[in-house]
């Protein structure tokens, strides 16, 4: 018999109903038959009545449809739905007679009988699937009885012969239909009450849903007239109190249809306390009544949420928009109090009980620090910092806010009246009420216990005495010790009144009063005075409840202790994992719940002293969050954060199973394996590790990315990890094959892959990355640095190709790419999906778009922007895809409904009008805090769904960071959706080879090293050498030990024996300026004084340059006016000196003179218009405040004398200074975060005005300024009749803040700024620099940004309007602006070193480049003969490696010299090390991870990386490439003594050698006491090198052929390897450099005698020579240099000097150029000796050296 059904829109569907044609309603007549405990019932949850089996045995308890065997069902539906509840871990079974086409007859069994737990088992008779009882909630078990009988039978499947149901079940019903039901859509015959929560019961398919086919419509259920029933609570009061945010976007963004319910999402779990906040977060409120239900209110973020100690149930209060960091609660726990971090943050009142806030209270202006309510609840005591610094006591009447509320029964109240203000200097740190005294509170703080009384509108205080209080302090029995300290000093940290006070007399009321210290006392508040002291605690007292006879504490030892009413005793005591940060009593004095530092709430049942767990929770920003599935579910979830730990969550109570501790580790990523309880984990250091969850076992570790791991994912039933680091490569992982690595895709480095998803049957990977396109080759640009992302500006290189973000989908059978897919815009993109059906792939971009792609032919289909607030930081998707959610930075969440997309999916080919736009959203708001929040759909088609999200903390604009707050957010992986299990068809694994630019293939091949001892005796055997004894190896050391050099001779300095010939290096944060041609100055072309270390330059068009004058340090900031510069210099910490400003003649570069009064680094300087004037400007790094103050100095500067004419110290830190036009007194304006400030130089004094702004612009962050004579503004009677023009003699003043917005104003001399004009707005990109020149004004920001606004219009008596003339995106964040006096094109500086010249119309041009970063390694190369130049020089620093040319050959007709490096190759972290092939056709590059890199400087292309494994070997200390005939060898040296020499074609290591280490007893080697320091390898014969190390080297030969062994050739120790090195100063090490001329012979350095060189003979084993260094006090020979003629011998010190030797004179002279702060890390002369290349800080110097 077929049924039909209707639904709500007007559709039918047929169903067969089993339970009506087997007549069940007839029980027990029928046509079935039952067996053994089967039985009837109506249950009261679903109101229906059901059949219910019991019964230890399936086959003996038993319902069979139909009766008999020979009779059939004859059902032919494709889906067999049982709606059926299960008892938790008791045996069931589901048997279901099929019959195929071909007349077979097959069993499809569900049970937890089976053996193997696989999905699907397939048996002769059938099939098995195997489905633990895990939970007992209701069911809709769905068998795709089509899809099964083809898995046990060729034939298609024909009807449902009989249906069995086995033991330990509930079940409401069984039908077939061809049609796909669920929950909200079943016949109206087999649907529940509506009492009954659908939230509370799921749908099973096995194997999986068929989304191709029909699905039935969902109904709408009627409310019922009926109360719902007593077992669970009713929908309506769950959904009360939840937080959710039902605003539908951001003003001013385009909306999208809404979804509906709204809410469709409801708050219902949050595991998370902000125990690490301050104390008093953590409150017992009893319940309404003696019976009435209790609970504890904590804070969790922004959240104040109540709990059910019982239960785990959960209200939550949701109001506060930063963090809560307070809350006090009336007597009668209905009224709550609550207040925020953040200056001037409000204070709420709520009703607790209700769950509604009722009014706000003003909060103070620095921020509130604690508060509390009277018993009665009218009045409130806040204790904040006022808006000048102090702290202030404020007692509030708040009695009228609770009447309004009772009055009108409204959700707000009335207004709070500020009663007194008192303000305090005793440091404040808790308050509260006398209970028995409402007009009466106590306040405890440093040193101080003081009680006040609010009469006539003033608190009046009284102190308690404190003298002779140390004399009454007595430790307890148990014997914690009591400290030494004084009571003055002392710091009350909590306080608590002795409970119920009214049953004693009145000199009996005491007050507890805990103390930093950890000592309890105890005052009398008739008479104030101390009674006693008691030392309770080691550590501080956090927490104190006090009860009848029992006292109890919680301290920062972690210690938890319960006090009898004496304190002389522990009654019981419990140990955290932290320090005790709350502590709540119930009201009978029963129970206590706790709080720590960790996050962790417990619950102890002082009665029956046991301990039980409430809550746990990270400590740091959560990162990432997996499902971890079982065989019936999802059943646990695992987190992982920055705080270094791994948690595993149950699903359904939310509670803590497992942990993993990673100390000092952040983790990253996490993935769950599909089918065993295995977790991968991966870290921010590169690694990642597989755990077992059930036995916390290590399963497997590795190191195979450079950078942080920032995705992981199961592919192919989880038989592939994939793997995603920073680095920008996908690490394929055999988990079969003990997570061996198979394969590698490069899939974004260098240009850094940002994303990653797989499907779920393992054959496609998607991967999102910068990907080239082709652009012009006009315009001449720096080479791009390849940074991900995004939203900078991306230079034209030679090459003719930019990147821009793209998504590269691979097939993960061949790891070939099948397509690629470019992403419009320039942000990167930071989340992908790929739908269930793989049709689809979703991505969302950081700046909030939603993109659509069939994977088929990559045609876009969707495209939709999610509408934000912040950047978006990512994507998840349901199971059944219907939902899509995504996440931004700021908590803020938005559902989205993908039905259009599955509409159009049945489209081939998609025209370009079917792109979808709009889709229907809601928005949702995740609460702030490091918090794991868990919420269900409420209704709608995805019920039964849940919503797993995890977070940071978010911090609120204006507020200072948190101790233990997380460094890294931006790894944020959010939300995730999980339902039923779904069984995905088997795939075999297939690994092929692949091209060499896109995998690289790893093979793992065992080796052994044999390493022979020159001390073993030839033709013995291993067994009868001898063993080498302590004393033996000692004696061997001392042999070898240089003896100490004391030279009698006394050492002089010739003069210099080499000038400086050109700097290479451009200090960008110093400033620039461009003088132009004149003939007082003599010049004929324009010229750029620019600083480059100490060193001040000018270089002229043609490219010369010329040397101004060298500074004892540093440069940190210049100004330039006509022929007078003046330059700052850096000061030194701690020797006194100070921040010189020098004043240098341009023409002639003699110094004039030394302007001494900054003590901190000079940031800016201005010179006036006329010259006359200097403005100096310097951070004070001696302030004691939150923000740095400045110094604001003036200067005369004439040719004759230069004075101080005077100086202001500012307490804020100022953004930017600009002179205003000489209209009389000299006046400048200073911009910073109070404002605009005009200063002017009176007769007498230099007054400073702030200037009356605007409406719009009061409160704006002021970051840049600058003026324009009015002579240039208003030059036509028209623009000074504008209506923004008030005043002839008004200043023209541009002002940028630090929102993005540039405005124009008018100040008058009245200080009043006027007529504010919005020129331009640049949302989230800060002002830095600005400049104005006529009617242009250039405007630079912290972005990258360069924007050009021309002033347009203003005749005939209209107003003149702005426009933006000209956008630039740079390399880098604006520092310094310089518009040309034409207006022509603008020259800007950026952080990143280069100088751009921009003109209106051309693209940007690089004039100069230098290094962003300090040169952390150098070399060189004689000649690179593939672009026949000069000797080119490679630098490694925490920007990259740069390679440059540093000049023409010598002997050449001409000399050139770019202004930008050849090629850069920039990589996430910084580059320690650089080597250059000889020829400079390839570069090998270490950096600070472990990796090596081998480029191709031709075709600035990466030839191939490796990494070093650190964690064996140490960081790499020590690189060479060596091209011999066999082919390229790069040998790299770590610290720990080993040295491996990789091909140079495939990177592979050919050969490893550990001769620097140590030789044990055994024969064994073992990393040295004197740790590795660096590698030389003899230029002359490239098969020697040498090893150095902190006290000594060693010299070794290898011919490097297969199988060739490391021969030691020498040793040379300096020290005794345990004895320490006195004279030696910190981080020194050997310097070698080898003799060409003279084989066998090399030059070293003595660290253990900073002053000695020497010549040391490895082939004779002897020292030849013993030269003395004239080096200042310890200073360290950092590098070392031989002449190629072997005349001179250059040495570099750490202070910057290179000295000279002329070997045959052994004469010195000192070459002084390098700033005295920056060490020379590089030395080496030209291939003809004529040039010597020097490289320190930020700066490379080439000079001209004498030759005899």
């Amino acid at each position: 018999m077929t049924r039909r059904d209707q639904n709500t829109r007007g559709s039918t569907t047929h169903y067969t109903d089993l339970f009506h044609r087997a007549r069940v309603d007839s029980w027990p007549q029928g046509d079935f038959r039952k067996r053994g405990d089967a039985s009837t019932a109506v249950d009261r949850d679903i109101g229906r009545v059901v059949v219910r089996l019991a019964g230890s045995v399936p086959a003996s308890n038993s319902l069979r449809l139909p009766r008999r065997q020979e009779d059939t069902l004859g059902a032919s539906g494709r889906f067999l739905y049982v709606q059926l509840r299960l008892q938790v871990g008791k045996p069931y079974a589901i048997h279901a007679d099929v019959t195929a086409a071909d007349r077979g007859l097959h069993r499809i069994s569900v049970s937890n009988l089976y053996a193997s737990q696989a999905a699907v088992r397939m048996k002769r008779s059938g099939v098995q699937v195997f489905m633990p009882a895990a939970h007992d909630r209701w069911m809709l078990l769905a068998l795709d009885l089509s899809a099964l009988t083809r898995q046990a039978s060729s034939s298609a499947y024909a009807k449902l012969r009989a249906l069995h149901l086995c033991a330990n079940m509930t079940v409401r019903g069984a039908f077939t239909s061809d049609v796909r039901y669920d929950w909200q859509s079943l016949p109206t015959d087999l649907s529940f009450t509506t009492a009954f929560d659908l939230a509370h019961a799921h749908v099973l398919w096995v194997p999986e849903e068929p989304l191709a086919t029909v699905a039935a419509a969902p109904k709408r259920r009627p409310c019922s007239p009926h109360p719902p029933l007593p077992g669970r609570p009713p929908l309506r009061s769950r959904q009360e109190g939840r937080s959710v945010d039902t605003s539908t976007g951001t003003p001013g963004q385009p909306q999208s249809e809404q979804l509906l319910p709204a809410p469709i999402a409801c708050l219902e779990h949050v595991s998370a306390f902000s125990g690490s906040r301050s104390p008093g977060l953590l409150h017992w409120v009893p319940g309404p009544g003696a019976a009435g239900a209790q609970e504890v209110v904590f804070a969790s973020g922004s959240l104040i949420i109540g709990m059910q100690p019982g239960s785990g149930q959960q209200r939550h209060l949701r109001g506060h928009e930063g963090l809560v960091c307070a809350m006090a609660l009336a007597a009668d726990g209905a009224r709550l109090a609550s207040a925020e971090e953040g200056p001037g943050a409000a204070l709420r009142l709520w009703d607790y009980r209700g769950g509604r806030c009722l009014a706000t209270v003003p909060g103070h202006a620095g921020g509130t620090l604690c508060l509390d309510l009277s018993p009665d609840g009218t009045l409130l005591a806040t204790v904040g910092v006022d808006a000048a610094g102090r702290q202030a006591l404020v007692c509030w009447d708040v009695s009228a806010c609770w009447a309004a509320a009772d009055g009108c029964g409204g959700s707000s109240g009335g207004r709070a009246v500020e009663l007194a203000r008192h303000i305090s200097e005793y440091n404040i740190q808790a308050v509260k009420f006398v209970p028995y005294s409402p007009e009466t509170l106590v306040t405890c703080g440093k040193n101080s216990i003081r009680s006040y009384r609010l009469r006539a509108g003033q608190l009046r205080g009284v102190s308690v005495p404190m003298d002779g209080v140390q004399a009454l302090r007595q430790p307890y029995s148990c014997g914690t010790l009591a400290t030494a300290s004084a009571a003055v000093g002392e710091v009350f940290t909590c306080l608590s009144f002795e409970h119920r006070l009214g049953v004693r007399p009145l000199e009996a009321r005491r007050l507890y009063v805990g103390s930093l210290s950890g000592a309890l006392y105890i005052v009398n508040l008739e008479s104030r005075a101390v009674e006693g002291v008691a030392q309770l605690h080691s550590g501080a007292l956090a927490a104190l409840a006090v009860h009848n006879g029992f006292c109890v504490t919680g301290s920062a030892d972690r210690l938890l202790r319960v006090w009898g009413s004496d304190l002389q005793q522990v009654y019981l005591e419990a140990q955290h994992e932290g320090p005790v940060t709350g502590v709540g009593l119930s009201p009978d004095g029963q129970w206590a719940v706790v709080g720590t530092q960790g996050g962790t709430l417990s619950l102890l049942d002082i009665a029956s002293q046991t301990y039980s767990s409430l809550m746990r929770s990270h400590t740091a920003a959560v990162h990432a969050v997996a499902l971890m599935e079982g065989g019936g579910g999802t059943t646990q979830y695992v987190t992982a954060g920055a705080d270094g730990t791994v948690r595993v969550w149950d699903v359904d109570s939310h509670q803590q199973v497992s942990e993993l501790v990673f100390p000092g580790q952040v983790v990253l990523s996490v993935a769950c394996h599909p089918s065993s309880p295995e977790v991968a984990c991966g870290f921010e250091g590169g690694l990642v590790r597989v755990f077992n969850c059930s036995s916390a076992a290590l399963v497997q570790e590795s190191k195979k990315h450079c950078g942080p791991v920032t995705r992981l994912t199961y592919a192919r039933h989880g038989r592939l990890l994939l793997s995603l680091g920073e680095d920008g490569c996908v690490c394929v992982h055999d988990a079969q094959r003990t997570y061996l690595p198979t394969a590698y895709i490069q899939a974004g480095f260098p240009l850094h892959a940002t994303a990653m998803a797989a499907s779920k049957d393992g054959r496609l990977l998607a991967v999102s990355s910068l990907v080239k396109r082709s652009t012009s080759k006009d315009g001449q640009g720096r080479p791009s640095t390849g940074q991900s992302g995004s939203s900078g500006w991306q230079a034209k290189g030679s090459s003719g190709t930019a990147q821009q973000p793209g998504i590269t989908l691979y097939d993960l059978v061949t790891m070939q790419p099948v397509l690629q897919l470019p992403v419009a815009g320039r942000s990167r993109v930071v989340q992908l999906e790929l739908t269930p059906d793989e049709s689809q792939l979703l991505a969302v971009t950081a700046d909030g778009r939603l993109l659509g792609y069939k994977c088929c032919d990559g045609a876009l289909v969707l495209e939709v922007p999610l509408c934000h607030s912040g950047s978006c930081s990512t994507l998840a998707l349901d199971p059944t895809s219907s939902f899509l959610v995504s996440a931004s930075q700021p908590g803020q969440l938005r559902i989205s409904g993908l039905q259009q997309l599955h509409n159009l999916s049945d489209s081939a080919h998609p025209a370009a009008a079917d792109v979808i736009r709009c889709l229907p959203s809601q928005e949702l708001s995740n609460p702030a805090g490091s918090a794991v929040t868990c919420a269900t759909f409420a209704a709608g088609g995805a019920t039964g769904l849940q919503l797993l999200t995890v977070g940071g903390c978010v911090k609120p604009h204006g507020t200072t960071s948190l101790p233990g707050s997380p460094a890294r957010v931006r790894h944020k992986q959010a939300p995730l959706f999980w339902g039923p299990a779904e069984e995905i068809a088997e795939a075999a694994l297939i690994i092929s080879a692949t091209d060499t630019h896109r995998c690289t293939q790893v093979v793992w091949q065992q080796k052994q090293l044999r390493v022979t001892s020159p001390h073993k005796i030839p033709g013995l055997s291993a067994a009868k050498q001898p063993q080498r004894s302590a004393a033996w190896v000692d004696a061997e050391v001392a042999g070898d030990r240089v003896p100490p050099y004391h030279p009698s001779q006394q050492l002089r300095l010739l003069p210099p024996s080499a000038t400086v010939r050109h700097v290479h290096g451009f200090d960008a944060g110093a400033g620039f300026c461009f003088v132009q041609p004149t003939e007082s100055l003599g010049q004929q072309q324009q010229q750029l004084v620019y600083a480059a270390g100490n060193i001040l330059l000018v270089r002229t068009q043609s490219g010369q340059q010329r040397h101004l004058a060298r500074l004892p340090r540093n440069i940190s900031a210049l100004a330039v006016h006509g022929s007078l510069a003046a330059v700052a210099v850096e000061p030194v910490c701690g020797d006194g000196s100070t921040a010189g400003v020098h004043l240098v003649d341009i023409c002639s570069g003699v110094v004039r003179a030394v302007l001494s009064h900054h003590s901190c680094t000079v940031q800016r300087m201005h010179f006036s218009h006329s010259g006359s004037l200097l403005a100096t400007l310097s951070s004070d790094c001696g302030s004691t405040s939150s923000s740095p103050g400045t110094s604001l100095a003036l200067w005369s500067v004439d040719r004759q004398s230069s004075v101080l004419v005077a100086a202001v110290q500012l307490p804020e830190a100022v953004a930017d200074l600009t002179w205003s036009p000489d209209t009389g007194s000299p006046s400048f304006y200073t911009a910073s975060s109070r404002g605009l400030t005009q200063w002017r130089l009176e007769p007498d004094t230099l007054g400073g005005t702030v200037v009356h702004m605007p409406a719009a612009l009061r409160g704006a962050v002021l970051s840049a300024a600058a003026c324009v004579a009015p002579a240039a503004v208003d030059g036509s009677a028209s623009r000074r009749d504008s209506n923004w023009w008030f005043k002839e003699q008004a200043t023209a003043v541009f002002v940028g803040d630090s929102c993005g917005r540039i405005w124009k104003l008018a100040v008058d001399d009245g200080q009043d700024g006027r007529g504010a004009v919005l020129l331009a707005e640049l949302p989230g990109q800060a002002v830095s620099c600005m400049a104005a020149a006529g009617s242009l004004c250039a405007v630079g920001t912290a972005d990258g940004s360069l924007l050009l606004l021309a002033e347009e219009g203003g005749a005939g008596g209209k107003a003149a309007s702005w426009r933006v003339a000209s956008r630039e995106q740079l390399d880098g964040p604006l520092v310094s602006l310089q518009l040309d006096a034409s207006g022509r094109s603008v020259a800007a500086a950026t952080a990143s070193g280069t100088l751009w010249q921009v003109g209106r119309g051309d693209p940007p041009g690089a004039v100069l480049c230098g290094q962003q970063h300090q040169v952390q390694g150098w070399h060189l190369a004689p000649g690179a003969t593939w672009k026949g130049a000069g000797p080119t020089a490679a630098l490694a620093s925490a920007a990259g490696l740069a390679i440059w040319q540093l000049g023409a050959q010598e002997g050449g007709k001409g000399e050139s010299r770019a202004a930008a490096p050849l090629v850069e190759f920039c990589v996430p972290v910084g580059a320690t090390h650089a080597s250059l092939a000889s020829d400079a056709s390839c570069c090998a590059a270490a950096y600070q991870h472990g990796s090596v890199c081998l480029f191709d400087a031709a075709a600035a292309s990466m030839r191939w990386k490796v990494a070093v494994p650190a964690a064996q070997c140490g960081e790499v200390v020590g690189l060479a490439v060596v091209q011999r005939l066999r082919g390229l060898k790069v040998m790299v040296a770590t610290r720990g003594g080993t040295v491996f020499v990789l091909d140079g074609g495939t990177g592979q290591v050919a050969h490893r050698s550990m001769q620097f280490a140590a030789m044990q007893d055994s024969g064994r080697r073992c990393p040295a006491n004197s740790p590795l320091a660096g590698l030389a390898v003899c230029p002359a014969d490239t098969a020697v090198f040498v090893l150095c190390g902190e006290q000594g080297l060693v010299v070794c030969r290898s011919a490097w052929s297969k199988n060739a062994a490391v021969h030691t050739l020498a040793r040379l120790n300096f020290a005794a390897p345990d004895a320490a090195s006195p004279g030696a100063p910190p981080g020194a090490a050997v310097q070698v450099a080898f003799s060409c001329r003279h084989p066998g012979h090399l030059y070293c350095t003595n660290p253990t005698e900073p002053g000695q060189l020497l010549l040391f003979d490895y082939s004779r084993v002897s020292v030849i020579k013993t030269l003395l260094v004239p080096l200042a006090g310890s200073t360290a020979i950092t590098a070392l240099a031989l002449h190629p003629t072997e005349e001179l011998l250059a040495v570099g010190t750490a202070s910057g000097s290179v000295l000279l030797l002329r070997l045959e004179t052994e004469a010195w002279s000192e070459l002084s150029a390098h700033g005295g702060n920056d060490a020379v890390v590089g030395l080496a002369f030209s291939a003809c000796g004529g040039r010597l290349f020097t490289a320190a800080g930020t700066a490379a110097f080439e000079w001209s050296v004498e030759q005899a």
